[in-house]
């Protein structure tokens, strides 16, 4: 297949005339499909139940009754998961953040975050200034890092 920078107008005019009816098509059949990542069907999640006997069967519940198989927590995370990972940061779990399944997602947020709207301390938003840097660190924690984190 011809690489579409190289196609002429009438070549890309033809190509966007028949991408369109092959969408039309498609969207004609009536279906509809949930592409959002994390979130599978309660039939997917049945697949990992076996995983979950650990604390016995079926205990796979939030305190608050939320079902854990489907990655909830709201923004901050599962309260119980902030507990856990609390005193290995040093922190109450009231400033831990439990969220996504990615450091490097969460990373991403912060730099996204402080690149428009600054950090606190800091000379205001980086993406306002004609020269900005930013320097990242990735950091894999495990809980003897995570110890030795906390008492540093």
């Amino acid at each position: 297949m011809t690489a579409l920078a190289e196609l002429k107008r009438d070549e890309l005019t033809g190509f966007h005339g028949d991408v369109e009816q092959r969408y039309a098509a498609f969207r004609a059949r009536g279906r509809t499909f949930d592409l959002t990542r994390g979130k599978p069907s309660s039939e997917q999640l049945d697949l990992s139940n076996a995983l979950l006997e650990l604390p016995g069967w079926g205990n796979h519940r939030a305190a608050d009754g939320a079902d854990c198989r489907n990655y909830f927590g709201g923004l901050a995370g599962l309260p119980e998961a902030r507990a856990l990972f609390a005193p290995m940061v040093g922190a109450p779990p009231e400033q831990v953040l439990v969220g996504d399944n990615s450091s490097l997602a969460l990373m991403h947020d912060a730099i996204v975050f402080a690149l428009l709207h600054g950090v606190p301390g800091g000379r205001g938003a980086a993406a306002t200034r004609s020269r900005s840097c930013v320097r990242c660190r990735a950091t894999i924690v495990t809980s003897r890092s995570a110890r030795a984190w906390a008492s540093a």
